[in-house]
């Protein structure tokens, strides 16, 4: 049984608590396309999304949906407890399928974008020709590696003349970098962009 004293206070779960393994994800965003960059050039201090992955294996019974609703994620504290992180809302998720939930901004990673040079030039009846220069420069302050993702729209028929790392182009207009960035360190992408036609 349980015994309080007048003006005590007791939390009890309601539920089990589920651990589920997850793939976390931090995501930097640039803030404007790559056509409109010289408008705003050295986006400082950015902080990433960050986003993890959990799938649906079915539960006690192996076939069992997650219904949508609000999802609350809860952590360790540094103290050990068990504190609150975040919510958010899923949509129905059959079993062997993922869903993504979104945490809000990182505090342990930043970033700074800049345009290291433009070269905009005018053509008759046709859209300027554009070339430029960028570098991202990223910073982890935590005590454990990250990887992380940064995203860049860039229109269908521009073409990445160099780069530092490997880029992907996960949609017709736009471009992602997966970056390992070290404890306590930092990493460097530069790349360049050209307009073709």
């Amino acid at each position: 049984g349980l015994s309080m004293k007048d003006g005590d206070t007791v939390i009890l779960p309601l539920l089990d608590p589920q651990v589920l393994p997850v793939k976390r994800r931090a995501i930097f965003t640039a803030a404007n396309s790559v056509y409109n960059m010289e408008q705003r050039n050295g986006e400082k201090f950015v902080r990433p999304e960050l986003e993890i992955d959990i799938t649906n294996e079915g539960g006690k019974d192996a076939k069992s949906p997650w219904p949508d609703g609000i999802v609350r994620i809860y952590a360790k504290t540094p103290a050990g407890d068990t504190g609150y992180l975040s919510e958010d809302m899923i949509s129905l998720t059959p079993v062997g399928q993922d869903a993504t939930l979104r945490l809000g901004r990182a505090s342990d990673l930043n970033g700074t974008r800049d345009v290291v040079a433009v070269d905009r030039k005018a053509r008759a009846n046709l859209p300027d020709a554009v070339s430029a220069d960028l570098k991202w420069t990223i910073r982890n302050t935590s005590d454990r590696a990250e990887t992380v993702t940064i995203r860049e729209d860039i229109p269908v028929d521009w073409k990445v003349t160099a780069e530092s790392h490997k880029h992907e182009r996960d949609q017709p207009n736009q471009i992602s970098w997966e970056i390992d960035v070290p404890a306590n360190g930092d990493v460097t992408l530069t790349w360049s962009v050209a307009s073709t036609r």
